[in-house]
């Protein structure tokens, strides 16, 4: 039928198109990594490629642009994703010590004694009892550190602390590194955004747009050389 045919034709060249694409954000996406930059340049390679997916799936069809589009998308798409991953591995080691660093110090002994010792100042607290914190300024919102809490205060946390056994004490662990892993989350995502907005500068573009411009080209050469 009629439209079968040409839904079938459609999706052999959104196959060829996608494949290439993928193929040449492969090349870019290792040789960007490995060389730890952004090797703008190698958009051609994945745009062309792209195109030469789709071409090789429309020779003989009448079609005047439409593989053409399909290859521009195919490595629009492709080349966002490539961009998308490429950054992070760029992003992420630059800011894995810092974070990985938080993250150890959220579940040593003194951060549990902090959480136990939070549990105290709130028991506390439901009693209407004040809390004579070492600094007027003091809250139990940023209470931290030894130093943040008074002396009875923290000697309480840390009886109970030591009071739970290994299995209580590793179950609290996992808990609180997955509350601040998710407290990570929530800072790294508006950061690598930027990061990834960052990343488009001016030469990129350029070549992002050289890119676009050979899938297109090559995508049609077949059909519209017809």
């Amino acid at each position: 039928m009629p439209n079968e045919s040409a839904l079938i034709t459609c999706l052999k060249w959104c196959g060829g198109g996608l494949f290439g694409a993928a193929l040449g954000g492969a090349v870019w996406f290792g040789a960007s990594t490995l060389l730890n930059e952004h090797l703008a340049p190698l958009v051609l390679l994945f745009g062309g490629l792209a195109g030469l997916g789709v071409s090789s799936m429309s020779r003989g069809n009448e079609s005047h642009i439409l593989p053409a589009l399909i290859a521009l998308i195919a490595a629009l798409l492709v080349g966002l994703a490539a961009k998308y991953f490429t950054v992070a591995m760029l992003w992420i080691p630059e800011n894995r010590e810092f974070w990985d660093f938080a993250s150890a110090a959220s579940v040593d002994e003194d951060a549990m004694i902090s959480s136990m010792s939070d549990d105290v100042v709130s028991e506390r607290q439901a009693r209407g009892e004040s809390i004579d914190w070492p600094s007027p300024d003091m809250t139990l919102k940023d209470a931290t550190w030894q130093e943040d809490y008074p002396v009875e205060i923290w000697e309480e946390g840390r009886r109970r602390w030591q009071s739970l056994s290994a299995a209580d004490q590793e179950a609290r662990r996992e808990a609180r590194a997955a509350a601040v892993a998710d407290v990570v989350r929530g800072y790294q995502t508006p950061e690598f955004r930027a990061a990834f907005l960052r990343s488009f500068g001016s030469w990129d573009l350029l070549w992002f747009g050289a890119g676009l411009a050979a899938a297109f080209a090559v995508g049609g050469r077949y059909v519209l050389a017809g």
